[in-house]
């Protein structure tokens, strides 16, 4: 269970771009009894856990189990960072439309593959938060 625990906050916190620091001081908890639950070490306790599940607004269930890859997602209807490098946008515009749209999901709602480390979006919800982007653009005009 600890190792589970340790996996699941260190990834949520990887893919939400979150630094340890400002976590734990979120957390009124020091930066190294955050590593420890991290690498497993210690696990926090009931208080904890609650605090992390609002900050990233997940069930406390989501940090105690086994995320496996998401099922039935077709690789054709997602996107990552580097799909949009490749189609000619540019780093940070790219890396601000995944980030803006991760941090919008709740931790069930996220896109996982095998090695968790590629963060990608449904292509639909980039078209949306794009089209959004143009009408506020054009409204503002």
């Amino acid at each position: 269970m600890k190792a589970i625990i340790a996996e699941n906050l260190k990834q949520l916190r990887i893919d939400r771009g979150i630094d340890k620091n400002v976590l734990s001081t979120h957390l009124d908890i020091t930066a190294s009894t955050y590593a420890r639950y991290e690498n497993g070490s210690r696990t926090p306790d009931l208080e904890t856990l609650l605090a992390i599940s609002n900050y990233y607004g997940c069930a406390i269930n989501d940090l105690m189990n086994h995320q496996e890859v998401s099922e039935g997602v077709p690789r054709h209807s997602v996107v990552s960072y580097r799909d949009l490098r490749e189609l000619g946008l540019n780093d940070k515009l790219s890396h601000g439309l995944v980030k803006q749209l991760i941090d919008s999901q709740s931790y069930k709602q996220l896109v996982f593959l095998l090695d968790k480390k590629l963060k990608l979006v449904y292509k639909s919800d980039v078209i949306a938060l794009l089209t959004d982007i143009i009408e506020k653009i054009e409204q503002s005009t």
